[in-house]
C-alpha cells in the first residue's frame, strides 16, 4: 500500500503564506487524514490474518503522488486504485484524473474500485481502454488472468492518428482476446 497524497502546503500555498491559524488547521487535517488511512490499513491487514493480505506493507510517498505511484507501479503486477469521488467532502488531495494518469503513465493493468462501493459483482465486468500501442498490448497481456475470469469484457478503442471523421480503427485486440477465451 502506498499512501500518496499531495501535501496541503502544495494544495493551498496561500493559506500557509498568510494565515497561521489556517495553516495550523490544514496541517491538523492532513495529519488526521493520514492517521485515518493508516488505521484503516492496519485494521484490514489484521482482519486478513492467515491470508496473503496479512503480509501487506505500508509505504508513504515522499515525491509528487503521480510520479511516486507510477514509479512504484512499474514493479507491480496489478494496481488497485480508488475512483475519484466527486463529493467535495471526500477530498483526497489528488486531481480527478489521477487514476487515469497513473494507468497511462505506468502501462500496468489496474482494478479501479468505485467510490460508491464495489458490491458483490466486482470484477465480473472489465473494460479495456485499447489504443494500438505497445503499452496497451503489454497491459492487456498482464491482465489476461483477470479478463479470463470476467463475465463481460468491453473494449473502448481510440487512435489519435485517425482523423475525426474517419471510420473507427480496426480492433486488432479482439482476435487476441478470443484466442485466450475472452
Amino acid at each position: 500500500v502506498l499512501y500518496a497524497v499531495l501535501p496541503t502546503v502544495l494544495q493551498f500555498p496561500y493559506a500557509f503564506a498568510g494565515d497561521a491559524q489556517a495553516a495550523s488547521m490544514l496541517t491538523a487535517f492532513e495529519t488526521e487524514q493520514h492517521d485515518r488511512a493508516r488505521a484503516g490499513f492496519e485494521r484490514e491487514r489484521k482482519a486478513a490474518a492467515g491470508s496473503s493480505l496479512a503480509a501487506a506493507e505500508w509505504h508513504e510517498a515522499r515525491d509528487e503522488p503521480l510520479r511516486a505511484l507510477t514509479a512504484r507501479a512499474w514493479g507491480a503486477d496489478l494496481l488497485l486504485l480508488a475512483q475519484h469521488d466527486p463529493d467535495p467532502q471526500a477530498a483526497s488531495g489528488l486531481p480527478p484524473d489521477f487514476v487515469a494518469a497513473v494507468l497511462i503513465d505506468s502501462g500496468k493493468p489496474g482494478l479501479v474500485m468505485p467510490y460508491v462501493g464495489a458490491g458483490p459483482t466486482f470484477g465480473q465486468t472489465a473494460l479495456i481502454a485499447w489504443k494500438p500501442t505497445a503499452e496497451s498490448a503489454r497491459a492487456v497481456t498482464a491482465a489476461l488472468p483477470l479478463l479470463q475470469r470476467a463475465q463481460q469484457v468491453h473494449v473502448a478503442v481510440w487512435d489519435e492518428a485517425s482523423a475525426a471523421d474517419a471510420a473507427p480503427p480496426a480492433v486488432a485486440i479482439e482476435p487476441y482476446l478470443r484466442h485466450h477465451g475472452i
